[in-house]
């Protein structure tokens, strides 16, 4: 009887060892998807403000139907004063985003050295190009356009969602 005990046992052992294996095989997949949900999603709970449109891990404000137009300077303040800037375009899946605000200002004027974000990052030409001769920038009907900085204008905000 002894020796039929000993080999239920042992054909029992690899089918826990098969067993152990799926789950460290499981638990290693779920890790590895939470890690890549941190890096693309906001947290859990995290969203934007009321009034505010959210795509990935940013938050926009457009003025258009909240507040009246202003110049490119005051856009800038009052943005600020959300906690964020005019909106910085950082890739083309976000500036198709943004080139749905038609005659908004956003975050690009030009310097003496070119075309800087209100973060002080250069423009990335490869992402677009501005021709006119103007220093604040908008999204025009057409392009990507200049005006002079003391036209009214809507605009568009954005601010980052921390994590």
């Amino acid at each position: 009887m002894a020796a039929r005990e000993d080999t239920v046992t042992f054909r029992r052992r690899p089918a826990i060892l098969v067993g152990a294996a799926v789950i460290v095989i499981f638990a290693v997949l779920i890790i590895a998807l939470a890690a890549t949900a941190a890096k693309t999603c906001p947290k859990i709970g995290e969203t934007c403000p009321e009034d505010w449109l959210q795509l990935r891990k940013k938050c926009y404000f457009s003025s258009s139907e909240h507040e009246s137009k202003r110049n490119w300077s005051d856009s800038q303040e009052y943005c600020r004063s959300q906690g964020g800037d005019l909106v910085v375009i950082e890739n083309k899946q976000e500036l198709v985003f943004i080139q749905q605000f038609k005659n908004f200002w956003i975050g690009l004027h030009r310097t003496n050295e070119g075309f800087f974000w209100v973060t002080g990052a250069p423009l990335n030409q490869s992402l677009f190009q501005v021709t006119d001769p103007g220093i604040c920038v908008y999204i025009s009907s057409t392009k990507i356009a200049t005006d002079a900085c003391s036209t009214s204008k809507s605009f568009v905000c954005s601010k980052s969602l921390s994590g």
